[in-house]
């Protein structure tokens, strides 16, 4: 349980200089700086990263509170590669913490 309110805390260090709109501005712009198109949708799907023909999307529940669009975009862009791009400090600590804190893809075989 300390754990868990150590983590917590963390995470409101980094909001406290931004606000949640910013955030997710932030993030739609590193975005679009990877060429990635950011789509808010309708629908029964948890969101994430996917490929249509040649286009790389990042598909998020249109009614999803801002929260929970910041976690999925950090999430999708921590498995891109962010060291030729500028990302500001706090931002690239809000994708490094849903990296560390990311369950495994539940999809993928396991390892032999």
């Amino acid at each position: 349980m300390g754990s868990r309110k150590a983590q917590t805390q963390r995470k409101a260090k980094v909001f406290v200089d931004m606000k949640e709109a910013e955030i997710l501005q932030a993030l739609e712009t590193l975005a679009k700086a990877l060429d990635l198109q950011v789509r808010y949708e309708k629908g029964d799907f948890h969101g994430g990263h996917c490929r249509c023909r040649r286009d790389h999307l990042i598909v998020m529940q249109k009614n999803d509170p801002v929260y929970r669009k910041i976690h999925v975009l950090a999430r999708e862009l921590g498995s891109f590669n962010l060291d030729s791009l500028y990302v500001m400090p706090a931002i690239r600590q809000i994708i490094e913490q849903e990296q560390a804190t990311a369950e495994p893809a539940s999809f993928l075989p396991d390892p032999i």
